[in-house]
């Protein structure tokens, strides 16, 4: 039998997992109040990184894929 910590399909939490959010939005929106504060709140968790995008990649794209932006890493 194998450990508990293992079966249970939970990832240990010092595990190094990070969710990155990426915003791709006009200015109006991204920089909106609202906005500003979802993402001071996605900013307190250490597991989530926060990505604002300039608007210019919506105005100037160049990989699109089946209607989805495909972001190429920096």
């Amino acid at each position: 039998m194998g450990d508990a910590e293992e079966d249970d399909g939970v990832a240990p939490e010092n595990s190094c997992n990070q969710v990155i959010v990426g915003v791709c939005a006009m200015a109006k929106k991204s920089e909106s109040k609202s906005m500003k504060e979802i993402l001071t709140r996605l900013d307190d968790f250490d597991q989530i990184k926060t990505i604002v995008f300039p608007e210019e990649t919506i105005l100037k794209v160049k990989y699109v894929l089946h209607g989805w932006i495909l972001l190429l890493p920096y």
